[in-house]
């Protein structure tokens, strides 16, 4: 792994940090529960804003609109973005804020 020092002593690596957020996520055909990935001081908001179309989503479940009959898992899906209704975390963390986040794509 490379390191690298600019003119003010900030550390720049190769190496992206991120943790992993398990998120249901609404499209107008299913209900997908799966892990996002997000950087350590970021939210899921943030990761949904990114120029990118798709959002990775990594042990996905993915069900019926209703998310009560599970049809498939994947270990892998990218899902277009601008099919997403809306983004959750799965569980409440009370120490974080990332459970308020809430994304609404625009039809």
């Amino acid at each position: 792994m490379a390191t690298q020092f600019d003119e003010h002593g900030k550390i720049f690596t190769n190496v992206v940090s991120k943790k992993t957020i398990r998120a249901k996520i609404q499209t107008a055909s299913n209900h997908i529960i799966g892990d996002i990935y997000i950087r350590q001081d970021g939210r899921l908001s943030d990761e949904l804003n990114k120029s990118d179309p798709f959002l990775p989503v990594t042990n996905a479940e993915i069900r019926n609109v209703l998310g009560n009959n599970l049809i498939e898992t994947r270990d892998f899906i990218a899902i277009q973005k601008s099919q997403i209704i809306w983004v959750s975390p799965d569980s409440e963390e009370p120490d974080s804020d990332t459970h308020k986040m809430v994304y609404s794509s625009k039809f």
